[in-house]
């Protein structure tokens, strides 16, 4: 006959490896599972006589305390280590033997004794004499309260094995569990009986005989006064009466209690801890797998069943547990192993993971995960072109219009009193007559443009005007200090690398700061020992992040740079 499992789904591996493996049976040691309701390690608690006590080692448990048999734990435990899925579905002609908490091999047990239905009022039966019955068996097993403490004074050595405690009969009554049926307590102040008094009265002889004989029938206590039954609440009584208000308040406060586990139930997945991981065991599609991770954003690659099964799957039981994650800080790809925690970026619930000998394009990855473009980059040509039509292209004619006259001799223009002496060639365009205007601004001549004559040099207004704009008098000093945005500093870099250093540190910085070669070279071995695309990748996100900022996170290579010591420094010699 099948019997119920003991180590069923419902109880959780403490390491959750898939191919963790539970512990050997010992007192005071883990099992290796969790509790199902307070998610503590469980432990063995009490070594039976062929049973474990199992518990929780929190202060005042009072719930999940179960008793295994030694012979089914120790096949289930055997079979899971194996690798057999729960639950273990068995039989008692499996487990074998029966043994004890520390593998001695005990005598099969015999069945229990057919029992009859208590009855309160049920009359005792007189028992035939039987030899079998007269000759008790004897039993090697000890009264476990001699291990325990302090034993009573009426302590035998050997001990009762239906005994929940087995404990003999004086430590049972003094210091066992009060439920124990082998061995009954004895009330020390039985309930004492009423008695009740015949009242005198003197009224007619035949009125007080019945009032008598009806005192002296209610007098007389029931079977059940010298022992009352176990279940009553008070004596003389097997329960009492529920008015319609308490029935009603059991209604609501189960109903409430109903509700209350049913909104449990729904909130023991929170949404906010999913994660979509998209799995690249080959070079042509991913696989997109649904995550739970508990402590999201900090998180174990291996706290996904489902990853770690298709990666067994695609590559083999010879996986060396590592894999490819793409870093969404860095924008590169990080390798680590799966058992080792990191922290994600709380914004982004997509992971994208791949083998090691996979190569994923950069288009493949998503893109809320992908570097942001960079908007100083050079737009394509793409981005000048018009969409509209051009006009079309027509010859220009080889003759000049109507209305155009070439003279080969030009009029004297008066300007400041000089004449031209160069011939000239007059272009004038045939226009309409306009009729006089009544207005009182003077009529404008048509205009005369001589191509013969070299140009006026410009006024020296307009060299004003187009004069470098003035650089201020007083620069500031010890450059860059702590305002100098990091983007501004990297920019300068790159030039540099095309360049003079000097030279373009004036072009980026000498109209507001002075020069400083040696501060200079430093801060350029200092971008240089970091290198310029980790320092871009880390401040991307921070576009007004400053100069003193990046000195504090990569303080180890400034002051390697600068020569400065790190260590304390030592004292003087006296």
């Amino acid at each position: 006959m099948v019997v119920p499992t003991l180590l069923n789904a419902s109880y959780l591996m403490v390491d959750p490896h898939p191919y963790a493996q539970l512990p050997i049976p010992r007192l005071n040691g883990l099992v290796g599972l969790r509790c199902p309701k307070c998610f503590t390690a469980m432990v063995y608690k009490r070594a039976n006589q062929d049973s474990w006590l199992i518990g929780c080692p929190t202060p005042s448990n009072s719930h999940n305390w179960k008793t295994w048999r030694c012979d089914q734990l120790n096949h289930e435990i055997a079979l899971i280590n194996l690798g057999e899925p729960r639950p273990i579905v068995s039989t008692p002609e499996d487990w074998g033997p029966r043994v004890s908490p520390f593998g001695e091999i005990l005598e099969p047990e015999l069945p229990p004794a057919p029992k009859q239905a208590y009855h309160p009022y049920a009359s005792p039966r007189t028992a035939s004499y039987s030899p079998t019955l007269a000759q008790r068996a004897k039993t090697n097993l000890q009264c476990k309260r001699f291990f325990e403490g302090v034993t009573s004074q009426n302590h035998k050595k050997t001990a009762n094995k239906e005994c929940p405690s087995q404990f003999c009969r004086g430590c049972c009554v003094e210091f066992g569990s009060p439920a124990c049926r082998v061995h009954p307590r004895v009330l020390k102040n039985p309930t004492p009986q009423r008695h009740f008094e015949p009242t005198t009265t003197h009224e007619h002889p035949s009125l007080a005989t019945t009032s008598s004989a009806q005192n002296s029938r209610s007098s007389k206590a029931p079977a059940s006064q010298a022992r009352p039954h176990q279940w009553a609440q008070t004596s003389n009584s097997l329960g009492r009466r529920l008015d319609v208000n308490t029935h009603a308040m059991i209604q609501q406060n189960r109903a409430q209690r109903e509700q209350e586990a049913a909104r449990q139930a729904v909130n023991i997945i929170d949404q906010r801890k999913m994660v979509t991981i998209y799995l690249w065991v080959d070079e042509l599609e991913s696989r997109p797998i649904t995550a739970m991770f508990p402590q999201w954003p900090t998180a174990c690659l291996n706290q996904s069943p489902l990853l770690v099964q298709a990666v067994v799957k695609a590559v083999g039981p010879q996986w060396n547990q590592a894999l490819t994650v793409w870093d969404t800080e860095l924008y590169a790809w990080r390798e680590t192993l799966v058992n080792y925690p990191h922290r994600y970026q709380t914004n982004h619930r997509s992971l994208v993971v791949r083998l090691e000998n996979v190569k994923v394009p950069m288009s493949a990855i998503p893109s809320s995960l992908r570097p942001p473009k960079d908007e100083s980059s050079i737009p394509p040509l793409d981005a000048f072109w018009s969409n509209s039509e051009l006009p079309p292209i027509c010859d220009m004619p080889s003759t000049p219009p109507q209305g155009l006259e070439i003279q080969g001799t030009m009029e004297s223009v008066e300007s400041k009193g000089s004449s031209p002496s160069n011939p000239s060639i007059k272009l004038e365009a045939g226009l309409d007559e306009i009729e006089p205007s009544t207005s009182s601004s003077p009529v404008r001549s048509s205009i005369i443009i001589d191509l013969l004559e070299s140009p006026a040099p410009p006024a020296s207004s307009q060299f004003e005007q187009l004069e470098a704009p003035t650089v201020p008098s007083a620069l500031k000093k010890r450059w860059p200090g702590s305002t100098v945005l990091v983007s501004s500093l990297l920019a300068w870099y790159k030039d540099t690398l095309k360049g003079n250093l000097q030279q373009k540190w004036t072009e980026h910085f000498g109209a507001e700061w002075r020069l400083c070669i040696s501060t200079v070279y430093r801060y350029h071995l200092w971008i240089g020992a970091v290198e310029c695309h980790i320092m871009e990748a880390k401040f991307r996100s921070q576009p007004q992040a400053t100069v003193g900022e990046a000195r504090n996170v990569y303080q180890k290579e400034f002051k390697k740079v600068a020569s400065l010591s790190t260590a304390a420094p030592k004292p003087a010699p006296r």
